[in-house]
């Protein structure tokens, strides 16, 4: 019997590292994942907390389970900040807008965390985060503020105002024009800045 149990632990063990792992190894993945599914269906669980399953079930294709995970935790502990969140993502992942702001108003009545530019950008609620961002980005010129700018101005199609940021833009690192280049080579096309179509679209991903 000790001998099984530790056999078990072993293999759950290697299970939580495979999830873990950074690489892409999606059939793997999604195997384990479809046995983990497997094993709770007939309630002999097998022992990953949903910390361990939750990022891979979301990484691979497997969200309706990621979602039955987050609604246990987040029924069990509705003042979890992170089961919310989590919550709050998958939602959005799943397109599912209504219960995405659902979540998030619910949140507003125990913590103010929720109402920060980060959930705020998740939720796509752009004439309410672009100002954020603008301050942030005029306090300490953060490259993750003037992306997240960038992107609020182009989803509101306020390219004009976009535009009076391309010097900023032309004056990034290469990796970071690549994460935004795709905003201001609409900008152009909008406003006839062919040139400058030409130079943003050589920064742009493929």
């Amino acid at each position: 019997i000790q001998l099984k149990k530790r056999n078990i632990q072993h293999i759950t063990n290697s299970f939580k590292q495979l999830l873990l792992l950074k690489e892409n190894c999606e059939s793997v993945i999604r195997e384990i994942i479809d046995l983990i599914v497997f094993m709770d269906k007939i309630e002999k669980p097998i022992e990953l907390t949903a910390d361990d399953i939750i990022p891979a079930c979301m990484r691979y294709g497997r969200e309706s389970y990621a979602l039955h995970l987050l609604q246990k935790a987040f029924e069990g502990n509705e003042t979890s900040e992170d089961a919310t969140s989590n919550l709050i993502d998958i939602f959005v992942q799943l397109d599912d807008w209504p219960d995405a702001t659902g979540i998030w108003k619910r949140s507003l009545m125990t913590s103010s965390t929720f109402n920060n530019v980060e959930i705020l950008a998740k939720l796509h609620m752009w004439d309410q985060v672009e100002p954020l961002y603008r301050k942030i980005y005029a306090q300490t010129k953060s490259v993750d503020s003037f992306i997240g700018l960038s992107r609020s101005l182009a989803s509101m199609c306020c390219w004009e105002d976009l535009y009076k940021l391309y010097t900023d833009f032309t004056q990034l690192p290469k990796q970071y024009k690549n994460r935004c280049a795709q905003f201001y080579a609409e900008a152009a096309m909008h406003l006839g800045k062919w040139d400058d179509l030409d130079h943003t679209l050589k920064n742009a991903p493929d």
